[in-house]
């Protein structure tokens, strides 16, 4: 697969590394560190070329690191169309209004950091953060989720701004959830998942208009400042999409187990089955009782969350009142990945998993999850409901 990047894509990949030089005690290790050798050096070398050879670049300048040495680098084609000066490992690019940006977070996280030590004279409210993000939930109110999997105790904060660099805002500062579940409500495709995600963090933040943002963040962990890479993500009323809080829920028939003649493996990817959220069809309870409906596949889900989710379900379920009803709907037809999504995730406009609604008894959508959450956060939106 081709991918191509624009200006813009380039820059806002390459911000954290420009941002985190700006920051004091965040400098890069090992940049100047002897070159490692890779025997995919030269398949890299041949795609920038092959980039430059079919014109689509003037030229390129490529490099990547660890945190302890440079292990690649590579210059390829001309400074400019028509020019006979060449890229060279040390040319210099502009990276115009994004510089905004980067001083921006950069002089932020140089207060945190001065917060953290003690060292600020007049503290400023707030307190700096580390994040990690994760799927992204472009939702109609305009929030974002920004999800991670670091080690409890982290801290966790975003910044967006406008895709031009400017109108910076921030710190959103995260919480830390835990997915642990007690253990007789842990799955066994959870408990022999190494990349099951054992936690998150949770960050709403507002965006002020619609269109593309730009969203970067500053990092603490282990006593450093760090700043992760910049995305862009385009920000919209969430027309087409899933429903949202407050849209009524999609009347859909949910199969049962009745339906399918007790065979938990047609409608269950968990391990032990979790037939306790098989036996009602959400046509059934639609608009009559307060309803948690969670679209997820604990054994195929890309994101290793599905299973955790599941689990945490599980366990709220047994502690609910009576009068809520627990579904789980499996996300593709007959399991099996390459036969598409089953009509019902279809039907809710969902084009990610996992997905989890906890619905009024009006059927008007109170809380909606768009990958993991905690027992904690699912019990609270099950109590505005019950």
């Amino acid at each position: 697969m081709t991918v191509r990047f624009s200006r813009r894509d380039a820059l806002l990949r390459t911000a954290a590394v420009a941002a985190a030089g700006l920051i004091s005690g965040a400098a890069i290790p090992g940049l100047a560190a002897p070159l490692r050798t890779s025997s995919r050096n030269g398949e890299i070398d041949a795609i920038l070329q092959a980039r430059v050879d079919a014109a689509d670049v003037p030229g390129v300048v490529a490099m990547a690191a660890t945190e302890h040495s440079v292990i690649y680098q590579g210059a390829f084609g001309a400074r400019s169309m028509g020019s006979a000066a060449r890229m060279s490992a040390d040319t210099v690019f502009s990276i115009a209004s994004m510089t905004k940006l980067l001083t921006s977070v950069a002089a932020q996280a140089e207060i945190c950091d001065k917060i953290h030590n003690g060292t600020l004279s007049q503290p400023l409210p707030g307190r700096c953060v580390l994040l990690h993000d994760e799927p992204l939930d472009e939702r109609a109110e305009r929030r974002l989720r920004a999800l991670c999997e670091l080690s409890t105790g982290a801290e966790v904060a975003l910044y967006t701004a406008r895709a031009d660099g400017s109108g910076v805002r921030g710190p959103y500062v995260a919480r830390s959830e835990s997915l642990e579940v007690k253990p007789q409500f842990q799955s066994e495709t959870v408990a022999k998942d190494p990349s099951a995600a054992k936690s998150v963090y949770v960050a709403d933040v507002p965006f002020k208009r619609n269109g593309k943002q730009a969203v970067v963040a500053i990092a603490k962990l282990d006593g450093r400042l760090l700043v992760t890479n910049g995305f862009s993500v385009n920000v919209t009323d969430g027309a087409g999409g899933p429903p949202g809080d407050g849209d009524k829920a999609i009347r859909v028939h949910t199969q049962t187990l009745t339906d399918v003649g007790g065979d938990a493996a047609q409608l269950d990817t968990r391990r032990p089955f979790a037939k306790d959220l098989l036996n009602t069809d959400l046509a059934d309870v639609l608009g009559k009782k307060p309803v948690v409906i969670t679209f997820a596949t604990p054994l195929l889900c890309a994101s290793r969350v599905c299973g955790p989710v599941v689990d945490i379900v599980e366990q709220v379920k047994a502690t609910a009142p009576k009068g809520v009803a627990f579904i789980h709907q499996e996300i593709y037809k007959d399991n099996q990945v390459n036969k598409g999504v089953r009509s019902q995730v279809a039907a809710w406009r969902l084009a990610s998993e996992p997905w989890t609604f906890v619905i009024d008894r009006k059927g008007r959508i109170s809380t909606r999850f768009e990958g993991a959450f905690s027992v904690g956060e699912l019990q609270r939106a099950v109590a505005k409901v019950a």
